[in-house]
């Protein structure tokens, strides 16, 4: 966990003091000075790979400030798990989404990329703003 909060306070970082550019302008400069005319590195892909660790950010905030609790799926005791509603009264109350078919969608983004999972359905690809337990893959 340790990694990946350093990964998280890197991206910050570079955000902050302008070195990550998304500009669309191919002569400026992207991540780590490398020019989005490279090959190697576009434009389009460091989009991508921001909205890529903008999900995973969302998920790290989602996991430190929700409240998780244990409960019963299938007959065994799941600790710190939260309702696919409360994620998204979380990404509504935060201000990071607007409406809950907005909400509902970043909830789909974050089970696709694998942050999260429902539980005792853990093979399931739809998110739903539900009564349906979820949990995050990563530890603190």
């Amino acid at each position: 966990m340790i990694e990946f909060k350093n990964k998280v306070k890197s991206l910050n970082e570079k955000i902050s003091k302008g070195r990550f550019n998304l500009g669309t302008n191919p002569d400026e400069k992207s991540v780590g000075g490398a020019s989005s005319l490279s090959g190697s590195v576009t434009s389009v892909d460091l989009e991508q790979k921001f909205r890529d660790l903008h999900y995973v950010k969302v998920s790290a905030q989602a996991k430190s400030e929700m409240s998780l609790k244990t409960r019963e799926c299938l007959g065994t005791q799941v600790s710190e798990t939260f309702l696919g509603s409360d994620l998204v009264s979380f990404l509504i109350k935060t201000r990071y989404c607007k409406s809950a078919a907005e909400a509902t969608h970043v909830g789909s983004k974050l089970l696709l990329y694998g942050l999260i999972y429902r539980v005792g359905d853990e093979q399931s690809e739809t998110f739903t703003c539900s009564f349906s337990p979820y949990k995050f893959t990563f530890v603190d």
